[in-house]
C-alpha cells in the first residue's frame, strides 16, 4: 500500500506499507467502554534528495582508517532511517456518567532506530450541559530515542583530513545528527474547548490549546527546527456527517 506524507521541513515523502496486520479489541459494558489495538507492518519511504549525498558522506567519514571512528559515526547513520519494521499499540477507555464523559488513551509505537519511536497519552474529560458541552484536554508524546548529538572529531580527523576536510567532516556530522533528530516527537500540551451541538448532525468546536515543544522534539511540525518552543493555538471546527 503506498501513500504520500511530508516530511518535517513540508517535502512530499512518497512512502509504503507492506505486510500490514491490524487487530481491534473492545469491550462495552454499560457506560464503559475498553479499547486494544495492535497494528504491525514494514514502513518504508523514499529518502529525501539532501539525505543521500549525507548519508555517503558519513560512510567516508566512517571508513577512515582511525581508533573509534565506526563506534562514534554508526548511531548517526542508523538515525537516518530509511523504514523497517514498525510496531503499535494502543490502549483507550471512554466512561459516561450523567452529564460527565471521561476519555483516555496511551499508545506505544516500536521501530528498531525509527525517530517516531515512542510513547503517547492523552486525558480528556468534558461536561455536558442541553446543547453544549465544556472539555479539558492534557496531552503528552515522549519519544523513546534520545535527540543524537554530533561527536566531536576535529582534532581527531585533522591529521588524515587536513584543518578545512576536518571542519567540513565536523559539519557533515553536525547535520546529520540535526536530520536524525527531527522526527522525534517530543511535546505536552493543555487545552480547554466549548463544544454546541448546532444540529442533530453537526457540532461547533472551538478549542484553545497552550503546547510546548521540547528541544529537539518538533516532528509533529512542518518546518520545526532543533529548538525549543512555547505558543497558543486556537481552532474552531465544524463537524459534522451526511444524512439525516
Amino acid at each position: 500500500m503506498g501513500f504520500s506524507g511530508s516530511d518535517p521541513a513540508g517535502g512530499r515523502l512518497p512512502a509504503r506499507v507492506e505486510r500490514l496486520v491490524a487487530v481491534g479489541l473492545a469491550r462495552e459494558e454499560g457506560g464503559l467502554v475498553l479499547k486494544a489495538t495492535y497494528v504491525r507492518g514494514r514502513f518504508e519511504f523514499d529518502e529525501p534528495a539532501p539525505v543521500q549525498p549525507l548519508r555517503e558522506a558519513l560512510a567516508r567519514v566512517a571508513a577512515l582508517p582511525l581508533p573509534g571512528m565506526t563506534d562514534a559515526v554508526t548511531p548517526l547513520q542508523q538515525g537516518l532511517w530509511r523504514g523497517g519494521a514498525i510496531r503499535y499499540l494502543g490502549l483507550g477507555v471512554q466512561y459516561e456518567t450523567g452529564a460527565w464523559t471521561l476519555l483516555a488513551e496511551v499508545s506505544e509505537i516500536r521501530s528498531a532506530n525509527a525517530p517516531m519511536s515512542g510513547r503517547r497519552a492523552y486525558f480528556s474529560p468534558a461536561y455536558r450541559f442541553g446543547e453544549f458541552s465544556i472539555y479539558g484536554v492534557a496531552s503528552r508524546t515522549l519519544p523513546k530515542r534520545r535527540a543524537l548529538a554530533a561527536p566531536e572529531l576535529a582534532a581527531q580527523l585533522a591529521p588524515v583530513l587536513g584543518a578545512a576536510g576536518a571542519m567540513q567532516a565536523q559539519q557533515v556530522l553536525g547535520q546529520a545528527a540535526f536530520v536524525a533528530s527531527m522526527a522525534r516527537s517530543d511535546q505536552s500540551t493543555l487545552g480547554v474547548g466549548l463544544r454546541w451541538d448546532v444540529l442533530p448532525n453537526a457540532a461547533i468546536k472551538l478549542q484553545l490549546e497552550r503546547f510546548r515543544v521540547h528541544p529537539n522534539g518538533g516532528g509533529a511540525w512542518r518546518h520545526a527546527d532543533n529548538l525549543g518552543a512555547r505558543g497558543l493555538l486556537f481552532s474552531a471546527v465544524l463537524d459534522f456527517v451526511w444524512g439525516p
